[in-house]
């Protein structure tokens, strides 16, 4: 199977410019946990729940303690840079291999002629399917 079978096309995205406030809005809203960061179509980054972890909390003597002044933080300052992606034609095994190997949560799919953004597969887009297939 492809991962163009599987992948998610109806994409939330951000742009590298957007601040800290508008990925986790972004994020809550339309309950996902990566966020494919985007300039122009094409993919810059990815940034997940897991890059803005205790980006909230100074002290970890104090939890639960909110530093909102950390809420204008760019998207580009947390973001990883040069994301591992796949293009469409790739196999889901290729995937599972990608989230395994590099312990990410999501893999951006590209089209492998100009390089746009076309969708994203999870590890949980993985195992629904591996559930429907038990």
């Amino acid at each position: 199977m492809r991962v163009a079978d599987l992948m998610t096309s109806d994409l939330i995205t951000i742009a590298p410019g957007a601040t800290v406030a508008d990925a986790l809005d972004r994020m809550y809203t339309h309950d996902v946990r990566h966020l494919p960061v985007v300039r122009h179509g094409r993919l810059v980054g990815m940034l997940s729940d897991r890059d803005m972890r205790g980006l909230f909390i100074p002290d970890p003597e104090v939890p639960g303690l909110f530093d909102a002044s950390r809420m204008t933080i760019t998207v580009s300052d947390l973001m990883s840079n040069n994301p591992i992606a796949l293009p469409t034609e790739a196999d889901v095994d290729d995937a599972i291999e990608a989230i395994l190997e590099n312990h990410i949560g999501a893999i951006p799919i590209v089209d492998a002629l100009d390089g746009t953004l076309v969708g994203i597969v999870s590890y949980t887009d993985i195992l629904r399917e591996a559930q429907g297939r038990l």
